[in-house]
């Protein structure tokens, strides 16, 4: 990871605190990537949810 992408991910992470607006994230970063962003962390979510409880076992 470089330094822009670490500097992206704090200002990302700010949002997400709600320590600055989701109008300022965009303005900062874009469109593209809070959108982006916001897709990976759903995807991280929903894939903690999953039972894996299959794989695990060798099922």
């Amino acid at each position: 990871m470089d330094d822009a992408d670490a500097e992206k991910i704090t200002i990302y992470e700010q949002y997400r605190r709600e320590e600055i607006t989701e109008k300022e994230a965009r303005e900062l970063l874009g469109d593209d990537v809070v959108d982006s962003m916001e897709n990976d962390v759903e995807a991280f979510e929903s894939s903690m949810k999953l039972d894996t409880s299959d794989l695990l076992s060798g099922k």
